[in-house]
């Protein structure tokens, strides 16, 4: 996993350096920044953008304001699943779409 980098020349370096260091490697996670995930799309298409950035993790950013919420009693158990299952399934559909993104650009 690598933090989600500010610019494509961060990830063209850092693909370069884990190419470098392990010619084995398969892929990098991008990292999620700890944002809401309507603030994921512009570094989700940055990230994209890299063929050796294959996904992503963001448990920071699907947690925790759900966990906030849940550790004061402001939602029960099941709102708290609920809530971290939408979050997920919405940075899905904006990695998704950042990937068919750069896949259309290739062609």
């Amino acid at each position: 996993m690598i933090e989600a980098q500010a610019t494509d020349a961060s990830w063209h370096q850092c693909s370069e350096a884990v190419s470098r260091a392990d010619p084995h490697c398969r892929g990098i996670l991008a990292l999620g920044p700890g944002v809401a995930p309507a603030q994921m799309a512009e570094p989700f298409e940055r990230a994209a953008r890299h063929p050796l950035v294959k996904g992503f993790s963001a448990d920071v950013t699907i947690l925790s304001e759900v966990a906030r919420a849940w550790m004061q009693d402001a939602i029960t158990d099941a709102d708290a699943v609920t809530h971290m299952a939408e979050r997920y399934r919405l940075l899905c559909t904006i990695w998704d779409e950042a990937r068919q993104s750069e896949e259309g650009e290739q062609e």
